[in-house]
């Protein structure tokens, strides 16, 4: 116990140093034989050392003393002897700077000359199959709804928590009220709080990624579709001539269509970067929010300092 505190009281900004080089270079073995059957012997090797470093220290043990003072070289020998494949494949990812579960493609052409060759891959991904079965029991008929989902990615299913309807069942049950709660909200007005609803409710995902801020999140969006999506319509309708509601009706379809085709590209553009390159996907959400409430402000705009100065100017 005595030469335990003696050697705190040495201690100094030079020990300190010392411990941070012996910890960097315990934690690169550490990196470097991961993945590998190495990887738990070298743990107990460095586990034991301490046990029997702290037991020397501590207390008068010569036979504990000499047998970790002439098994410690013998292992350090015998570890790369023992783990030779492992520690070679792990040299071999460190010094390619590649992960040990990256692959090595070749692709080879027939042929000679210049080439535009695209090359795609395919990630396995959980399917989701539906199918309904009718029946028919003594002139009665009875239509069944199957829900299948099909896990094709290889990896257990553990504490995986699926929910199966939650936007539709919000829109069923809550549109007559809402819609009667807002009713006397003119139209352009309704289309903007149900913009700024839909674009806030990604905050709870955002905080709370869990299956119930999900669940939560759906549910306010739903409640701000109900505001935005009638009121859309009928603001559209009374924009139509007599004659051409029937047109006007129909091009009211065309934000959706221009969404649906920038939506993908920029959805994926946008969880490559934060997601892939900085390894950051929860700020996906936050650029959702930030593009919804841009959407709003310019809906607001419009209906607040645009619009009326149109008007004034055809008066």
């Amino acid at each position: 116990m005595g030469e335990l505190a003696a050697l705190f009281q040495r201690f100094d900004w030079f020990s300190l140093i010392d411990v941070a080089i012996v910890a960097l270079i315990i934690f690169g073995l550490f990196y470097l034989v991961r993945g590998t059957q190495a990887a738990p012997l070298l743990r107990g090797v460095i586990i034991l050392g301490v046990i029997f470093g702290i037991l020397g220290s501590v207390a008068t043990l010569p036979a504990v003393s000499w047998l970790f003072g002439n098994a410690l070289p013998a292992l350090l020998i015998a570890i790369p002897v023992i783990f030779q494949p492992e520690l070679r494949r792990a040299l071999e990812v460190l010094a390619t700077r590649h992960d040990s579960q990256k692959k090595v493609v070749s692709l080879s052409f027939n042929g000679e000359g210049k080439r535009k060759v695209k090359v795609g891959y395919v990630i396995e991904n959980p399917i989701w199959k539906t199918s309904y079965r009718l029946k028919l029991d003594r002139g009665e008929a009875f239509l069944q709804g199957w829900a299948v989902v099909e896990n094709l990615t290889g990896g257990d299913w553990k504490d995986v928590e699926l929910v199966l309807v939650t936007d539709g069942i919000v829109v069923i049950t809550c549109t007559i009220l809402i819609n009667h709660l807002l009713r006397k909200l003119a139209a352009f007005s309704a289309i903007v709080l149900g913009t700024l609803v839909t674009s806030l409710c990604w905050i709870v995902l955002a905080l709370r990624p869990s299956m119930l801020g999900a669940v939560i999140s759906i549910f306010i969006l739903a409640i701000g579709e109900i505001i935005q999506q009638p009121r859309y319509y009928e603001y559209i309708s009374r924009l139509a001539p007599p004659e051409q509601q029937g047109t006007y009706m129909g091009f009211a379809f065309l934000p959706l269509g221009i969404g649906s085709l920038i939506g993908g590209w920029f959805g994926g553009r946008v969880l490559h970067y934060f997601g892939e390159v900085r390894g950051q996907p929860e700020l996906v959400w936050y650029v959702i929010i930030a593009v919804g409430l841009l959407t709003t402000l310019l809906l607001w705009i419009y209906d607040r300092i645009v619009k009326p100065a149109r008007e004034a100017a055809v008066a």
